[in-house]
């Protein structure tokens, strides 16, 4: 129990000491903010005047130069003329090299063009054939067939079979006669057919075979 109130009045005599520090730093905080308002316009005074002199200074110079650029002008426009007078020799062979260079590439453009058209015209196939593929490529590229269109393609006539106009205008085409069987001496000659009954005889070197007799048994 008595461990318990010292521990109590410890407890109190500690908050009572924090109390204290935070009252005395509060007013020393409080003197430091009023000191700082104080001189809080004499500070943004003296920042003025600093910038005002910058910019100040800043024109000055901006002047200064713009001056020293007016005052060699005419230096400065009679040394381009003297460095184009004197490189014009220069100036026109770059010239000559660029356009030079433009009709290089324009033939070798004009030279790849026609290559390509060559290779294109021996792709493409000639004759009835490159005529029957335009014929196609060109009712492939009428898309009213696809879009239900009411102009309809051409029906082509059909073409006659030649057999039919060629019996038409020769006649009707005589029957085929028919084939005389000839007869041969093999069908003449009948005398493998008389032969087949008889059988050759055996020739004299072959003897018949016995018949073998069945042993006696040992009970006879």
């Amino acid at each position: 129990m008595e461990t318990q109130r010292r521990l109590q009045q410890q407890d109190k005599t500690f908050d009572h000491h924090v109390r204290a520090v935070h009252l005395e730093e509060m007013l020393e905080r409080k003197a430091v903010m009023m000191k700082r308002l104080q001189e809080a316009p004499k500070l943004h005074e003296k920042y003025e005047q600093r910038r005002i002199q910058k910019a100040i200074d800043d024109h000055n110079l901006a002047v200064c130069i713009w001056e020293r650029l007016e005052n060699i002008r005419e230096d400065a426009m009679d040394w381009m003329a003297q460095v184009k007078s004197s490189n014009a020799e220069d100036f026109a062979r770059k010239a000559k090299l660029d356009e030079e260079r433009r009709r290089r590439e324009e033939e070798e453009r004009q030279r790849q063009q026609l290559i390509e058209e060559q290779r294109r015209a021996a792709r493409e196939p000639r004759g009835p054939n490159r005529r029957e593929m335009d014929m196609d490529s060109k009712a492939m590229a009428d898309s009213d067939w696809r879009g239900g269109g009411g102009r309809e393609r051409p029906v082509m006539a059909s073409r006659p079979i030649p057999g039919r106009d060629r019996e038409r205008d020769f006649g009707e085409r005589p029957p085929m006669r028919e084939r005389e069987n000839i007869i041969s001496q093999a069908d003449r000659d009948d005398s493998w057919r008389s032969g087949m009954g008889t059988a050759p005889p055996p020739p004299s070197g072959f003897r018949e075979r016995p018949t073998p007799t069945p042993p006696a048994s040992i009970a006879d």
